[in-house]
């Protein structure tokens, strides 16, 4: 994947994903691997650790992991859908 900056006041990238492990969406080491591992990707400066949360709801369907981790350029979020395979 190739990301390019159209301009220096911030860009804006929201992606829809599937996986084919449930597994890897249910794991906050996971989800703190791919958020250090993005971060370096698109070549931005992590002023924060990640903090991810796994939230265990009352039915497998509504649980899942938010993860975020603050750069100096702006920040990333991840949601997870364990039980749809979706983030």
């Amino acid at each position: 994947m190739k990301i390019k900056k159209t301009h220096d006041k911030g860009n804006h990238l929201i992606i829809d994903g599937f996986s084919k492990s449930e597994d890897d969406l249910n794991s906050p080491k996971h989800i703190k691997e791919f958020l250090l591992e993005l971060t370096k990707k698109i070549k931005m400066k992590p002023i924060s650790k990640p903090l991810v949360i796994n939230h265990k709801a009352k039915t497998k369907q509504e649980s899942g992991i938010t993860g975020t981790i603050i750069l100096a350029e702006s920040n990333i979020t991840i949601h997870t859908y364990p039980f749809k395979k979706y983030f």
